[in-house]
């Protein structure tokens, strides 16, 4: 199996700003676009920096949903990243990468018969952590 990881500047190339949404305020998933209902990995960046790398989890998990959960602070309680996202100082803005699994599938060459497509996503997830090392997750 090979994995390319992409490059740092592809990364930051086509993402999306993303807003919080404090308890109260409303947070809807058109701010990803048309890939909201794609499943895949997304990376959460800020500045120059990568925040965050995170997978849509299962077959039915999109984007739009997963993202809600780090977003909204209704739909992330007070845990996870909810809470480090809130205290970045904007603007400038939070931005997102989503990367569709059919673009995943373009990094990733194998010659197992059995993989399932989805199986390729938390595989892509972990290169990309262990590859850039995100600051909410070292």
């Amino acid at each position: 199996m090979n994995i390319t990881i992409p490059e740092k500047k592809e990364i930051f190339k086509d993402s999306v700003s993303v807003p919080i949404a404090p308890r109260g305020a409303s947070w809807s998933q058109s701010c990803l676009g048309n890939i909201a209902s794609e499943k895949g990995v997304y990376i959460i960046l800020y500045r120059n920096s990568i925040q965050y790398i995170g997978k849509t989890n299962g077959s039915t998990m999109s984007f739009g949903m997963r993202l809600r959960r780090h977003f909204q602070e209704t739909a992330a309680g007070n845990k996870h990243t909810y809470p480090k996202l809130e205290r970045l100082n904007t603007p400038p803005a939070i931005k997102v990468k989503m990367i569709p699994l059919y673009e995943i599938k373009s990094y990733i060459s194998h010659n197992l018969s059995n993989i399932n497509d989805l199986d390729l996503i938390p595989l892509f997830e972990a290169a990309l952590i262990v590859a850039y090392k995100p600051k909410f997750q070292c």
